[in-house]
């Protein structure tokens, strides 16, 4: 962060749940142990029958960074909408209630953005774990490659699955999404996430790049959507894909 403690834009950090409990408090430490500490955690609970609404209203209790929102079950759209529409950082980032972050995932996806002046910064890729402790220690060795592209060239990477097609390995400037009403579209539980990335790299000028691997993905809930068969996710993932065409 050399070159940058002059100007600590707020950062505001999206979790949608629902019934997560299992593995929730590991991914919200993970967030308020960042390097980076000007951050709002907007915690959004979808409803849940378990005791996933309690945990968060203790972390808002003893953490003043973290807000937490109720409401009726409505799913990951409604909810991502919500940390959206209560959201007052400069700029946002969404993260799913299973997965964690790195300690400097938020320094190094902001450092992105402010030393080349991006509208997006992103990683293509994450780390894929089952359990912390088999996670990765990132190499000292590693040299980052970061590349500037055109929001036009980010959206054909994408659509090529070039580029992880989720929300979570970004860093999104709150004005452009706000300038050009970028929403989730509730109709989709499935390619929402696709969709809504699409929707913010045909609007930006600029995405920066980067190579490390500060997101780490859950691979054995057996309660995501991702681990489990669900035609419906299938089917919402292809008509997503359809409005995207229609674009």
């Amino acid at each position: 962060m050399e070159g940058l403690k002059e100007k600590m834009s707020l950062i505001s950090i999206i979790v949608p749940v629902y019934n997560g409990e299992k593995y929730l408090g590991e991914c919200v430490e993970s967030i308020l142990e960042q390097d980076y500490t000007n951050i709002e955690l907007i915690l959004v609970d979808d409803g849940s029958s378990d005791k996933s609404g309690k945990i968060i209203d203790d972390y808002a209790n003893k953490d003043k960074r973290v807000i937490a929102i109720h409401q009726e079950n409505s799913g990951v759209c409604a909810s991502r909408n919500k940390g959206l529409d209560n959201s007052h950082g400069e700029y946002i980032c969404l993260i799913d209630q299973d997965d964690y972050i790195e300690k400097n995932y938020i320094s190094y996806l902001y450092q992105l953005i402010a030393e080349n002046n991006a509208e997006i910064s992103l990683t293509p890729t994450a780390r894929k774990f089952t359990k912390k402790s088999l996670k990765n220690v990132e190499d000292e060795k590693f040299k980052d490659k970061i590349e500037i592209w055109s929001g036009t060239k980010a959206a054909q990477e994408m659509l090529y699955y070039n580029l992880r097609i989720a929300p979570w390995n970004k860093m999104i400037s709150r004005e452009l999404i706000e300038k050009n009403k970028i929403r989730f579209d509730v109709r989709y539980f499935g390619g929402e996430g696709f969709l809504f990335s699409i929707d913010c790299f045909i609007k930006a000028k600029k995405v920066a790049v980067g190579h490390k691997q500060v997101y780490n993905y859950r691979c054995d809930n057996p309660n995501s959507g991702m681990t489990k068969f669900s035609m419906k996710v299938i089917d919402s993932s292809v008509n997503s894909q359809k409005t995207i065409r229609e674009k």
